[in-house]
């Protein structure tokens, strides 16, 4: 035990290299969210629709469905059943077309949805959407099928209302 002890203190520190007492330096904020596990695969996989900096890049609150991924910072639980978010992106796509071709959905100033089930951040569980505002300014953007700006959607408008199946402003009925 002493010869142990003593290889332990008087040997070890020679041989091993000594640690890093800043890691912190060297690591990027990126790798480091990354290490604990804060950016997981469904980020990784929507990096590419958003511009470095943005919100959504930045460990947002990430529920999927089989049509859809909500992100969102935060969110508050009505009594009626519905949910306030802040802020909101949405995304639509289609598995059968590239990422790229998705309808995102951007509403800085949050949402008021409304789910067949509560909303359940803590299991990750989304339910079917049933009817839904979007407050404030919205933007509503797809790359479609060609590379370039030539046949790309973008939409601006706000306080848009949302259904299941439809997205339309209340001023256009």
């Amino acid at each position: 035990m002493i010869v142990y002890w003593a290889y332990a203190l008087l040997v070890v520190p020679w041989i091993e290299p000594p640690a890093d007492l800043h890691p912190e330096e060297a690591i990027t904020e990126e790798a480091r969210l990354g290490a604990n596990g804060a950016v997981d695969v469904p980020l990784r996989e929507l990096q590419s629709l958003f511009p470095p900096g943005s919100w959504e890049l930045k460990n947002p609150k990430i529920l999927e469905s089989d049509r859809a991924t909500l992100l969102l910072q935060e969110y508050h639980n009505h009594n009626d059943g519905s949910v306030e978010i802040h802020p909101c992106t949405i995304v639509f796509r289609d598995e059968t077309q590239p990422l790229r071709q998705s309808v995102i959905l951007e509403a800085p100033g949050g949402a008021l949805l409304q789910f067949d089930q509560p909303l359940d951040i803590n299991h990750a569980k989304i339910g079917r959407l049933v009817k839904g505002q979007l407050i404030g300014p919205v933007t509503i953007r797809s790359d479609w099928k060609e590379p370039g700006p030539e046949d790309d959607l973008l939409i601006t408008t706000r306080d848009i209302q949302l259904t299941e199946k439809t997205i339309f402003h209340p001023a256009a009925g």
